[in-house]
């Protein structure tokens, strides 16, 4: 079983994040986003700029 769940995109999205249990760690600081897509544990549609953004913005 695949820890990556689709969501069905908006055709016109800029960004899609498709994660699993590591969504967890990455916005609690525990992973940087550099790292959660060098792993594997991140799978990005659009630039990882983006995925920093996310981060910055939602921090738990």
């Amino acid at each position: 079983m695949s820890a990556f769940r689709r969501a069905r995109a908006l055709p016109d999205a800029d960004h899609v994040i498709e994660t699993g249990p590591a969504i967890t760690a990455l916005m609690a600081r525990e992973i940087s986003p550099a790292d959660a897509i060098a792993d594997g544990s991140v799978r990005l549609t659009g630039g990882p700029k983006l995925l920093t953004r996310f981060t910055d913005i939602f921090r738990i």
